[in-house]
């Protein structure tokens, strides 16, 4: 056990009356896991982070960060533990990226803020693992946002903790870069020993690359278990009130309670035929009097076994079915 928390109750205040977000939960991150915390927006998941961080204190409840209690350790040595990656974006536009990422070692410098060689090597190999080195000496406002959260990351990295916390990592980055997070995330876990705790809004990153999700329930409880487990025991249907929302467990992905309703009759390898659908389905097309097959590496409109007409992609073959079907 690395970080624990007991019947922990998070929310926050106003005047005198207790918001509550998550009631008395219960449960323990290991080393050498990657955790995604998931749920509806607005139900608690930036608080639950920022709870564990030590930057907001619980309603009840306790934390504790290897034995200790997280309200009886001071920031530098919190700071050893947690490296924090969160969605605001702080005031250092003036700064260099590299000397941004190099604000990661102040747990470890001591006093006069100096840099050793190896302190100066972490901050290097972190910009690469992040993959921000090549704009190691802009300045922080030059950066776009995904660059900048890159920038977030390498100084986590530089931090050097056994604990990384992260609040919606990949909201800014683009698809390939999300990925390459969350491979390097579960590389840290795996050969470091890295705890990785993040909140994640894409289910799929959470189902891929996490070992155990947090998953917050409608009743201010939490569900933890490895997202296979999950799937299976259909958990994910009851993260929304909303009957236009389903989660289909063979596809691990939530969809859209009401398809368009078709019956297609489409002759093509699994591959062609699965977006062939997946376009007339999406494009409203209803059941049409034409059969589709993928001959030669061409989609042919049939009529009756007759060829009406042949097109060279899925787009020109729906732009051709909603014409030939008016």
């Amino acid at each position: 056990m690395i970080l624990e928390t007991k019947n922990l109750t998070i929310g926050y205040r106003t005047g005198k009356v207790d918001i509550c977000l998550l009631k008395n939960a219960s449960f323990k991150l290991q080393r050498g896991l990657v955790y995604s915390v998931f749920g509806a927006n607005g139900i608690g998941k930036s608080t639950l982070i920022h709870t564990l961080c030590g930057m907001i204190p619980p309603l009840s409840g306790e934390v504790l960060v290897g034995n200790n209690p997280l309200s009886k350790i001071s920031k530098k040595e919190l700071a050893k533990q947690i490296s924090i990656v969160l969605t605001e974006r702080p005031m250092v536009d003036y700064m260099s990226v590299s000397d941004f990422v190099a604000l990661g070692r102040t747990p470890h410098t001591g006093f006069t803020g100096y840099l050793t060689t190896e302190d100066h090597r972490i901050v290097v190999e972190s910009m690469e693992l992040a993959a921000i080195d090549h704009k190691k000496n802009q300045s922080i406002d030059s950066l776009s946002d995904g660059e900048f959260q890159k920038a977030l990351i390498a100084r986590a990295l530089s931090q050097q903790t056994p604990i990384i916390i992260m609040d919606e990592p990949a909201s800014y980055l683009d698809y390939a870069n999300q990925i390459q997070l969350m491979t390097l995330l579960q590389k840290l876990a795996k050969e470091a020993g890295k705890t990785v705790l993040l909140s994640l809004h894409h289910i799929n990153l959470a189902i891929d690359y996490s070992n155990v999700i947090l998953l917050f329930n409608n009743d201010q409880t939490l569900t933890i278990g490895a997202p296979e487990d999950m799937i299976v025991s259909n958990r994910f249907n009851s993260i929304y009130n909303k009957q236009d929302i389903y989660f289909d467990n063979f596809e691990g992905n939530f969809k859209s309670n009401n398809p368009t309703q078709t019956k297609f009759e489409v002759d093509a390898p699994t591959l062609q035929k699965k977006w062939i659908l997946h376009a007339l389905i999406k494009n409203d097309i209803p059941s049409i009097p034409f059969s589709i097959r993928f001959y030669e590496g061409q989609y042919q409109i049939l009529q009756k076994g007759i060829e009406l007409e042949t097109v060279k992609s899925i787009a020109l073959l729906v732009e051709r079915l909603k014409e030939l079907r008016t």
